[in-house]
């Protein structure tokens, strides 16, 4: 499946300690250190790659135990600049992924907005089949999260072409 190939690379990378070529940043810098808890800690200094500059850390931790691969990717202050607009990246995300089926369960904790507020999204599941489409849309699947108010807002993927957002008893069919 996708998932597994994706882990699998992941995973070699990761325990071949990412070694950037000299040609990875036309200009600025980058350095990877294996940490003694098994993660790696990925550190961008203006590096430039292609149309983006990259600034800050990135700790990465991959264990795969029998069937199971577990994913944490924490970002604190990271920000990509695209040559016009700079967007900063705080989030911790913990995945599992069961390498058989190819389902995956997500969490993305401490993830700051636009706003300025944190934000926690907790119990997101990914199945082999939700990318589906050849249009790249999820086919199937659904997310879920509660506002602040305690508000539940669900977002259901009803087809390649379509989804649902429903939110305070309302709900809206967007098309992609």
């Amino acid at each position: 499946s996708p998932i597994q190939v994706a882990s699998a690379k992941i995973s070699r990378m990761a325990a071949n300690r990412i070694a950037y070529s000299d040609g990875t940043c036309s200009s600025g810098t980058h350095s990877d250190v294996a940490n003694s808890d098994g993660s790696f800690t990925f550190t961008f200094g203006n590096c430039n790659i292609g149309p983006l500059v990259l600034n800050g850390s990135v700790v990465v931790f991959i264990n795969t135990v029998g069937d199971t691969t577990t994913i944490r990717i924490s970002y604190s202050n990271f920000t990509l600049f695209d040559g016009t607009d700079t967007v900063t990246v705080s989030m911790d995300a913990n995945c599992t992924i069961n390498t058989l089926s190819g389902d995956a369960s997500c969490s993305f904790t401490n993830l700051v907005g636009f706003d300025g507020r944190r934000y926690n999204i907790t119990n997101v599941a990914i199945t082999e089949d939700a990318f589906g489409c050849s249009n790249g849309q999820p086919m199937t699947g659904q997310i879920q999260f509660t506002d602040a108010d305690g508000v539940v807002v669900t977002v259901n993927f009803d087809s390649c072409l379509q989804f649902t957002v429903s939110y305070s008893g309302t709900s809206t069919t967007y098309n992609w």
